[in-house]
């Protein structure tokens, strides 16, 4: 099961990671964020050698997070690469307060605790290809504005298409940006 398993995740972080235009370097945050939201959004499976026990009933129309922990997932529920706008810290007078940002996830203390923080990746940084730029920077996601879903931007994502139907480097489009 192990194995499956980790081939349906690498197969579905490959949409995921194609929308949020993020390069090739931020593969492991892309399949981070595909295994946290596996584990949040979909049902626990109920394998064979579990049906008629009490494993079965336990999962019946439950995801594993709540199999896991007992408790419904209270966090946002948001897309990989997602224009958002995030709360910076430690920054002078005279500058705004809030930078856009790209959803990367959620960060889990140890026993799967979720306390409303959110990973967001600088877009700023990201858009300049800045050394460490697709290190997830961790916010409470009080301090996050995420856009209605029927609003939602893909920037990175964006401009890799725009590349391609213009046959230019992805470089000069996110300069144009």
């Amino acid at each position: 099961h192990c194995e499956r398993d980790m081939g349906l995740t690498k197969e579905m972080a490959g949409p995921a990671f194609v929308r949020s235009g993020f390069p090739d370097k931020a593969w492991p945050c892309v399949l981070e964020y595909i295994s946290q939201a596996r584990t949040v959004f979909t049902e626990a499976p109920v394998y064979d050698y579990e049906n008629g026990t009490v494993h079965d009933t336990r999962k019946m129309g439950k995801t594993r997070f709540e199999v896991a922990t007992g408790n419904k997932f209270s966090g946002v529920k948001y897309q990989l690469g997602a224009l958002v706008y995030y709360r910076r810290k430690g920054i002078g007078l005279g500058t705004p307060h809030s930078a856009p940002g790209l959803f990367a996830g959620w960060r889990f203390d140890a026993g799967w605790h979720h306390r409303n923080v959110v990973k967001t990746i600088d877009y700023e940084a990201a858009r300049q290809d800045k050394h460490g730029a697709f290190l997830p920077i961790n916010v409470h996601d009080a301090e996050v504005v995420f856009p209605p879903t029927e609003k939602i931007e893909f920037p990175l994502g964006n401009a890799k298409d725009n590349a391609v139907k213009n046959s230019i480097g992805i470089e000069d489009e996110l300069r144009m940006n």
